[in-house]
Order: structure tokens, then sequence, then C-alpha cells
């Protein structure tokens, strides 16, 4: 189903941004290389991303309340079509770790019109697909973080300028670019096996909410918009 009038106001947003595709609200667009016509085979074009949109819901709001916020975000006409024009619901990438889970199972009851994946937080260095809910995924948090710092030292993400919490006023690019900063990576060794296990952690008494939302949304584009796959 094609909607030329919607097609037309997305490719002009996306003039708008050097062509650059949302990571929280949208769909991803590519970067052809500028030498691909001198090359007599294809080649992997790049995923890009445009963040348009960090928020932050103030402490002690009510998840109902997010999550009609949230239905209201997805209804939008512009996060229903891709760069093509082909209308289709956007993405919705949701923390279901331990509290979470509940959280994540308000937001498929109340059908917020997305396409709703789970992720898990878990250590170790492996994706795994949970057995009973094929939209849930249990993906270590080093592979997240390190999502975003791939894409910041690439210069695959971009940001708008004064990117602000549309509530607060808050700067989210310098709220996440401070919470990247905070996080450590640390080495145990097992006594028993002498396996080498890695943590990642923000410092403690740092926050890491904008981030790993961010990360999120990141991580499952970088997977090509489709479900992750497991290693």
């Amino acid at each position: 189903m094609i909607d030329p009038g919607l097609a037309e106001r997305r490719a002009a947003e996306l003039r708008r941004y050097k062509e650059l595709s949302p990571v929280l609200a949208g769909d991803a667009a590519f970067d052809a290389p500028e030498d691909l016509v001198r090359l007599p085979k294809p080649v992997p074009m790049e995923r890009r991303y445009l963040c348009r949109m960090l928020r932050k819901w103030a402490l002690g709001t009510s998840y109902i309340s997010v999550c009609n916020d949230v239905r209201k975000l997805c209804a939008h006409p512009m996060l229903n079509v891709d760069s093509a024009g082909v209308i289709r619901p956007p993405t919705l990438v949701i923390d279901a770790t331990g509290l979470g889970k509940p959280i994540f199972d308000i937001f498929t009851s109340a059908r917020v019109g997305a396409r709703l994946i789970g992720i898990v937080i878990t250590g170790g260095n492996k994706v795994r697909q949970d057995e009973d809910h094929k939209n849930l995924y249990y993906v270590p948090k080093i592979f997240l973080v390190n999502t975003i710092q791939s894409l910041l030292q690439s210069a695959r993400l971009d940001f708008p300028p004064k990117l602000r919490d549309p509530v607060t006023g808050e700067d989210m690019q310098a709220a996440l670019i401070d919470e990247l900063k905070s996080f450590r990576q640390e080495q145990a060794v097992s006594a028993k096996r002498g396996k080498v296990s890695t943590s990642f952690e923000a410092e403690e008494g740092s926050k890491d909410d904008v981030l790993m939302a961010a990360s999120y949304a990141a991580f499952i584009g970088e997977m090509g918009g489709r479900v992750p796959k497991v290693w």
C-alpha cells in the first residue's frame, strides 16, 4: 500500500537531516560509498542513523501513562511509512529485564500499534531467543553499549541541533554521552574453570537510562531492522 503524500513528506524530512534515518523514531536509511558506481559488483551499504527524540518520564509516572504516550507516538503518520512510501508499523524495542517484563506485557496487551521486541539484558557473550516468547531476546549488555560506541566512532549516529527532552528541556545528547563515559569494563577469572568473564556497568551512582534506551533501538537497527540473529 503506497501513500504518495506521506512518501513525499518523508523524503523531504530525510533531506533535511542529511538523509540520515532515526534510531528512536522511524526507519533506517542507507548510505552508498561514493565509488559504488565504479565497482563491478555491488558492495554492502552502511546503515546510518539520526536520533530525533529522547525523552525521560518523571519519576513516579505510571506505566499506563507512559504506555499511552508511546501509543500516541507510534500512531504518528511519519512513523508508519518507510522511506520508500510503504505503509508499515514502527518497531518498538522495550527493556524486559527483571521488573521490565511486566511492563513489556502491559505494552503487549495495550496493542500500541507497533511491532514489539523485548530485550533482557544479560552477561556473557551470546544472544539467545526465548523459547516461549519469540519476540523476546537475551542480549549481553556489552553488545548493546558497544553498538552505540561503534556508531558514534564511525560517525554513523547523528543528532539534530539542540536535541532536548520535549518536556524538561534537558540536553539529551549530552546526557547520553555523559552516561557512555561513565561505563567501565571489568574482567574476572573463574576460580573453578579459569574462564574470563566480562562485566560492563556504569560507575557507582551513575545512571544509564538514556544510553540503554538508545542502545536497544540501535542494536535492532544494526540487525537490519529484523529480529536479532542468535549466535
